[in-house]
């Protein structure tokens, strides 16, 4: 079970909407190949139907405690989420 924790460590997703969700996938790769892959957001456009582009605010322009990234999608939601 995946759930989505706030910066108290609570269960923010699941306290609000009751659900939760879990997906693994097993990729026969080398774990710094996919960790390259997956934690670049700017490559998220290229393979997400929903997501057109990301892009990290400020630095540190990479994936470590405290970074920080926009995204953009296809639709719009009622509300925005950075």
């Amino acid at each position: 079970m995946t759930e989505f924790l706030g910066t108290d460590g609570g269960q923010i997703a699941y306290e609000v909407t009751g659900l939760t969700a879990a997906a693994e996938e097993v990729v026969a790769a080398r774990p710094e190949l996919a960790w390259d892959l997956v934690a670049d957001v700017t490559r998220v456009g290229g393979w997400s139907p929903e997501c057109i582009r990301a892009a990290w605010l400020g630095e540190p322009a990479r994936p470590q405690p405290g970074a920080r990234f926009t995204g953009h999608n296809r639709f719009r939601m009622a509300s925005s989420m950075r």
